[in-house]
């Protein structure tokens, strides 16, 4: 993951690692434990709990998915995007009318590991056929109608790379990667099953907030 980090364009990042495989084992017993004896639940909770349990391969799950995740936020903006909206006249018979509205939304590079990506790549392959899914050099992006979101995506190096930027994406899908990253987050990210980091000064700049000016929310976010 360290390798697809520039600390320059980073706001802010989360991540965790679990093992997956052994928490997927331990989740059935859990759910057992909260639902199993309520009166409300009763025995179809119990054996919906069993049948998750016999139809689950963990093994199999962590594979795909070990448990290690590396959430980046980079900025947030505003896009304006076109929706449709509906008028009605007195006797109910409506128009439909093509407006515009601006949405806040983050830009964001999300890190999966994966061990096993040929479950993935049946539903990229999926995804393509059905025109969900379109190629662009060398990454993947998804159509979502009405969305202000650009969604890319590509697995490269062991890992399922999600994120809004092409060119960040670009730069995956070639191997050139500008990476820049301090000791300190290093470390930080190395040693820690779980870590969640915020620059309050570069959050403070980036969201366009209407009614909080910088200082403030420096103030609040330092």
């Amino acid at each position: 993951f360290l390798n697809y980090v520039n600390e320059d364009r980073m706001l802010g990042y989360m991540s965790y690692a679990i093992d997956t495989e052994a928490a997927l084992k331990e989740y059935p017993a859990i759910l057992k434990s909260m639902y199993g004896n309520m009166p409300m639940y009763g025995a179809e909770a119990s054996l919906a709990v069993d049948l998750f349990e016999l139809l689950l391969d963990e093994e199999a799950v962590a594979k795909v998915f070990p448990g290690d995740m590396l959430f980046l936020l980079s900025g947030i903006s505003k896009k304006e995007m076109k929706y449709t909206s509906y008028e009605y006249d007195d006797n109910y018979d409506y128009t439909e009318i093509e407006k515009t509205k601006t949405e806040t939304v983050p830009d964001f590079l999300l890190m999966i590991s994966t061990e096993d990506s040929r479950m993935l790549k049946k539903l990229i392959d999926y995804g393509t056929k059905k025109d969900a899914v379109v190629y662009n050099n060398g990454y993947y992006s998804v159509k979502i109608s009405e969305s202000p979101l650009d969604v890319h995506f590509l697995i490269n190096d062991g890992i399922l790379f999600v994120g809004t930027s092409n060119t960040e994406m670009s730069k995956i899908a070639s191997n050139n990667f500008d990476t820049k990253l301090s000791s300190n987050h290093k470390k930080l990210l190395r040693d820690s099953n779980y870590a969640l980091f915020i620059s309050g000064k570069k959050l403070a700049s980036k969201v366009p907030m209407d009614t909080m000016n910088e200082k403030e929310m420096e103030k609040w976010l330092a």
